[in-house]
């Protein structure tokens, strides 16, 4: 994360940031869970095995994101 301007922002100063992250990355695992749960019930266990290893690897990512996008921020995900 980096901050615009010289400050974080105002609303870094009225919201919860970590109250923010971790409801964003809540709605993200629900739908995750609900996605790997429909391909299990369709039978396709090797399609819901490689979506849920994508999944997981992406959702503190998909959270900082609408963090970044909520408080007005700065975000990029460094390639190791």
């Amino acid at each position: 994360m980096r901050k615009v301007g010289k400050d974080w922002g105002e609303k870094a100063q009225k919201y919860d940031i970590d109250k923010t992250y971790r409801k964003s990355r809540t709605k993200y695992a629900r739908e995750d869970v609900k996605r790997v749960r429909e391909l299990i019930g369709k039978g396709k266990y090797n399609e819901a095995l490689k979506l849920q290893k994508k999944l997981d690897g992406s959702l503190d990512h998909r959270a900082m994101k609408d963090v970044a996008k909520f408080y007005v921020w700065s975000y990029t995900m460094k390639k190791e």
